[in-house]
């Protein structure tokens, strides 16, 4: 468990530190007309942290004011907060602006929109809670293999990036559903129709993720090296994973010739290769 938090704590902490200087990048290279271009798509994902903000602003006013036609302004804004996300997609595929902050910045401004945009929506229909509690479940998927497997590199799949349409489109809806009972029911389907995504995307990932890691522990070495730090000699190999029945024989083989080549080595001796039991099959 501490070490998990530690873990956590640390990738956090690292985190912030990368996100902190990517955005600081972003704005120097978006006002400079000579990098312009490399950072719109940046620019229009950053977007997303803003507008769920505006839209707090705006339905509060309409609740207390119970204006329909802010809550339809508020509902627009919303949709075109989703819309951000084809345009940051569509300019990094125009400018060739790709980056590794660009793809960080779109996956928690994805979190964050949805997230604030859902809590607010609570405070008008409560069964955005559905909403909400999908995107956790697919959050908690992703960090319990990330905490279990550091190196595993978690991608979106394609169910869970047509997840995002219904998704959005039901937040934008959300807005309007005060204003009469159709729209009501209409936000509401919604709301059922976009968790079937989120539990197919729950899914996805399971899989996705659990084969990634099957990859990451067929990767991981077998044989271990044992050296002499002083001497700076390698003393012999020695098997460190026995799990796989039908390669143990393969390692033991070739930790015997491996073996055999270093001995000849630190004792400034010549090896036959071709006379060494070319028999054994590797």
């Amino acid at each position: 468990m501490n070490k998990n938090l530690n873990y956590i704590k640390n990738t956090l902490k690292q985190g912030l530190n990368e996100f902190k200087i990517g955005t600081e990048t972003m704005f120097k290279e978006f006002f400079n007309k000579n990098t312009n271009k490399k950072q719109r798509a940046n620019m229009w994902s950053f977007s997303r942290l803003i507008i769920p903000i505006i839209t707090i602003i705006t339905s509060t006013i309409a609740i207390i004011t119970a204006s329909y036609p802010l809550f339809v302004i508020t509902g627009c804004i919303a949709g075109f907060g989703a819309v951000t996300d084809y345009f940051d997609g569509s300019s990094s595929r125009k400018h060739k602006s790709q980056s590794k902050y660009g793809k960080v910045l779109d996956q928690i401004t994805d979190k964050v929109f949805a997230g604030i945009v859902g809590i607010n929506l609570l405070f008008i229909n409560f069964n955005y809670i559905f909403s909400l509690i999908g995107e956790l479940l697919i959050a908690a998927v992703n960090v319990g293999f990330k905490l279990k497997y550091n190196d595993l590199d978690i991608t979106s799949t394609r169910i869970g990036k047509i997840k995002t349409w219904p998704l959005y489109i039901s937040l934008a809806l959300g807005f309007l559903s005060p204003i009469n009972h159709t729209l009501l029911t209409i936000s509401n389907v919604s709301i059922l129709f976009t968790l079937l995504f989120q539990l197919k995307t729950v899914e996805s990932y399971l899989i996705n993720n659990s084969k990634e890691a099957k990859v990451l522990e067929s990767k991981k070495h077998n044989i271990n090296i044992q050296s002499d730090e002083e001497k700076e000699e390698i003393k012999e190999l020695v098997l460190t994973k026995e799990k796989d029945s039908t390669r143990l024989e393969q390692y033991k083989n070739l930790r015997d010739v491996l073996n055999q080549i270093i001995e000849f080595k630190n004792n400034n001796k010549e090896l036959d290769i071709d006379g060494y039991q070319k028999t054994k099959e590797l």
